[in-house]
């Protein structure tokens, strides 16, 4: 988890996993082909792009280099209707062997981050 900056407008200080929106770049070409979806209201196409996204916001925002063989599917969720702000988040594990190896660094607008692991 990060720490986002005090001064940021959105969930200031709060303890977040990194994250993002899906750019335009992290979805597949059309001929390209993408493993099988695990989240059974995506296409497969759908869910590369959001593992896509997730290895990148994961290094920008982190600066920790994974690849989306690493990432493990473990749930989707959707904000309820009635909140301004609407997310629609897929949530991902690492994988045990990358989840030993990440070591986390500070980066704007981040102002610490911790690594997390299961008892």
């Amino acid at each position: 988890m990060v720490r986002r900056n005090d001064k940021v407008a959105f969930m200031a200080g709060s303890y977040v996993f990194p994250g993002g929106r899906v750019d335009d770049s992290d979805r597949p070409l059309s001929n390209e082909p993408c493993r099988a979806a695990v989240f059974s209201d995506l296409s497969d196409a759908e869910e590369s792009a959001y593992r896509t996204a997730a290895v990148r916001e994961l290094q920008e925002e982190a600066n920790v280099s994974i690849s989306v063989d690493d990432l493990i599917p473990f749930a989707h969720w959707v904000t309820p209707e009635i909140e301004t702000r609407r997310y629609d988040t897929l949530i991902f594990a690492l994988s045990g062997a990358a989840a030993t190896e990440t070591v986390l660094s500070t980066c704007v607008p981040v102002n610490e981050s911790i690594p997390l692991a299961s008892p």
